[in-house]
């Protein structure tokens, strides 16, 4: 699967998972599983375009 998704929404990205210490692919599925989202789209809950939309700009949830 790909997305189109904005240069600054993948630099975005790219420098969090960095931080993480994880991949992009990583984060963003643990983003997603955060927010339900897989389990929604899955289902056919909600608009996927613009679930996915909301968490490319939502900044990420930092735990510490």
């Amino acid at each position: 699967m790909s997305i189109d998704i904005s240069h600054k929404t993948e630099a975005r990205l790219t420098d969090e998972a960095r931080r993480q210490g994880v991949s992009v692919d990583a984060l963003l599925e643990r983003l997603m599983s955060e927010r339900g989202t897989a389990t929604q789209v899955a289902t056919g809950n909600g608009s996927t375009p613009t679930r996915l939309h909301a968490l490319c700009l939502t900044p990420p949830t930092i735990l510490r």
